[in-house]
């Protein structure tokens, strides 16, 4: 049975309604939105609710602390409206700060491999330390080379604290942006992974990766603890897959090819001298070694 109380309930709510409506109406965003489709205050009383979300959640933007701060349940997006063939709908589009991460998402679903920290490969050419002239010419060569590319890597090497992790991690972030397939890997730090990961019976499909992926870095190469086995059956195998393919590698490392070639002599032996001395040459032929 209807009642009384009901019926001042009701009262009670058209009136909330109203108002709602009425500060709705003053909203300049909802002003532009009916304005662009020629609606007046009857559209938006058929969609109250629609409204009221929208300008609920663009509120919360006008107190906008940066994106660490934001209440929303997705952060960093924004709620909009649209309406195609009378029919009203309602999307969301990051907004200033949601756009940086989105788009840092987008990069580094390009980097399909790696054991680095994300923002070595979010550094931008822009954004390096140029203090030493000669940091500046790799980074021009290096940029150059994202624009013209080429069957060729670069062997970067020089002292540790030179820029040389951070010059490669600039190169991933331009090829990645370009949508290029890229793969960044510490080879020492991968090497100490790789070997935990067989010592306790776990797949790791990293080195099958690094085999095909478009543009590979091994960083800091001839720092991990050389074997015969992570010389030649890991780094070795990756190399001669990329070269077959014809795959760009670029290398840092603190030893020149010449010291590497040293570094990875594990034995006085001839068979030992000729298999470092392939897998140098090899690198020679793939790579233009750059001192820094």
């Amino acid at each position: 049975m209807y009642s009384i109380q009901d019926f001042l309930k009701d009262q009670q709510g058209s009136i909330q309604k109203k108002e709602s409506i009425d500060q709705l109406m003053k909203e300049s965003d909802i002003q532009d939105f009916l304005n662009r489709h020629q609606l007046g205050r009857s559209f938006v009383e058929n969609h109250w609710i629609d409204f009221l979300d929208l300008q609920q959640d663009h509120a919360v933007c006008q107190s906008c602390q940066k994106l660490a701060h934001c209440p929303k349940s997705l952060k960093g997006y924004r709620r909009f409206l649209a309406l195609e063939e009378g029919i009203l709908t309602s999307y969301l589009e990051p907004c200033q700060y949601g756009q940086v991460v989105y788009d840092t998402y987008v990069l580094l679903s390009h980097v399909v491999v790696k054991n680095v920290h994300d923002s070595l490969l979010t550094t931008s050419f822009e954004n390096l330390s140029y203090d030493q002239p000669k940091v500046k010419d790799v980074a021009k060569l290096l940029m150059r080379y994202c624009l013209d590319k080429g069957p060729k890597g670069f062997y970067l090497h020089g002292s540790p604290g030179t820029g040389k992790s951070m010059l490669m991690g600039a190169l991933i972030q331009a090829l990645a942006h370009q949508g290029c397939q890229c793969g960044y890997i510490c080879f020492p730090t991968f090497m100490s992974e790789l070997k935990d990961n067989i010592a306790h019976n776990q797949d790791d499909d990293r080195v099958a990766l690094m085999k095909e992926v478009d543009y590979l870095v091994l960083d800091d190469i001839g720092q991990e603890n050389i074997t015969a086995w992570s010389r030649d059956d890991i780094l070795g195998a990756i190399l001669l897959e990329r070269s077959q393919r014809g795959l760009p590698t670029f290398f840092t490392s603190v030893y020149s090819m010449e010291e590497l070639q040293k570094a990875y002599r594990l034995s006085k032996g001839k068979n030992d001298e000729v298999k470092v001395a392939r897998m140098i040459l090899k690198m020679k032929t793939i790579t233009q070694e750059i001192a820094l």
